[in-house]
């Protein structure tokens, strides 16, 4: 007999299944409930526990396996696992070494798994395609050489097909990185919606993630450092090397845990100031348009690391509440 929250992880699961599905339809209804397509799994998750969205995840998969078979691997690598082990990651205790109490994962810790994640499928992804001809840049480069075609050439810029192809290149190299930021975001955004949600009801297992805090562990500026090393080395050296795809990726993935420290930072020490709002949206806006900007932002978060800015002008305002 199906009893207690069981019907909730099918129903949520289901849910999750026909959202992802939307895509085929198309749409602005129809993409606006594809990004949203990990809301229902990740309530199932932080309501319920990681038993349940394994349940959820489960049905979602066999329902998207007979509705529509070739969108079945985009639904377990995007939404279905990854909904299993954040919720687990976010709601399991652990034990740190050296200490004796049991504590869940900081949000810098589950951003960091995010982008672990994000950094694993683009690996396998390149020994996967290794054999193709320009391995994994070659796979994307076919793949979105034409559709780039027809979108510039439909906005009659007046490029030669060189120029095009120039283009094409350039942004098949940072496609998978590219894919992976939009996911680490896209997830993110997923959990806030589903916790909002679950908190506006009392019903989350989980209240407060800490985005206002979060920190990444320190070991990962080291790696940061290390994948730039890599990245340089093994492409300087060896043409079309898998590792400097992987390691190049790593690093832009990386630099994006570190351009959200950097944006807590601006959030928490505008804390308080005149205009607030104001400056939050100059801000926004010229990030937005500068991607030179965006690295600067991801600067602040490495030397917050060490600063602990955010930690000083806290301090500096006891009983001020953001």
């Amino acid at each position: 007999m199906i009893t207690g929250k069981t019907p909730q992880a099918v129903a949520g699961g289901v849910a999750s299944a026909l959202c992802i599905l939307a895509a085929v339809v198309g749409g602005p209804v129809a993409l606006f409930l594809s990004w949203v397509a990990a809301v229902p799994l990740y309530m199932v998750g932080l309501s319920s526990g990681p038993a349940f969205a394994l349940r959820g995840a489960a049905v979602g998969a066999v329902t998207v396996g007979i509705l529509w078979l070739p969108v079945l691997p985009m639904f377990l690598l995007t939404v279905a696992i990854p909904v299993v082990v954040l919720s687990w990651a976010a709601l399991t205790p652990l034990q740190p070494a050296g200490d004796g109490s049991f504590r869940r994962l900081s949000s810098g810790q589950l951003l960091t798994l995010m982008v672990g994640y994000a950094v694993t499928i683009i690996t396998i992804a390149g020994f996967a395609f290794a054999g193709y001809d320009g391995g994994l840049t070659g796979l994307m480069l076919a793949t979105m050489r034409e559709p780039l075609q027809g979108v510039m050439l439909a906005m009659d810029l007046g490029m030669s097909q060189d120029e095009i192809e120039m283009i094409a290149q350039s942004m098949a190299v940072s496609l998978p990185a590219a894919l992976g930021i939009y996911w680490v975001l896209w997830s993110i955004v997923n959990i806030g919606i589903a916790n909002g949600m679950l908190r506006r009801f009392g019903q989350t297992l989980r209240p407060d993630f800490g985005a206002m805090t979060v920190a990444p562990p320190a070991w990962v500026s080291g790696a940061f450092v290390v994948l730039v090393a890599v990245a340089f080395a093994s492409g300087s050296l060896i043409e079309g090397s898998v590792t400097a795809l992987v390691s190049r990726n790593a690093v832009v993935l990386l630099v994006l845990v570190f351009f959200l420290v950097g944006v807590s930072v601006v959030h928490v020490v505008t804390i308080g100031k005149p205009a607030r709002v104001l400056i939050l949206t100059l801000f926004y806006v010229l990030v937005l348009m500068s991607g030179w900007l965006a690295l600067v932002v991801a600067g602040l978060g490495i030397i917050e690391q060490w600063a602990r800015m955010r930690e000083r002008s806290m301090r500096s305002r006891p009983d001020e509440e953001d």
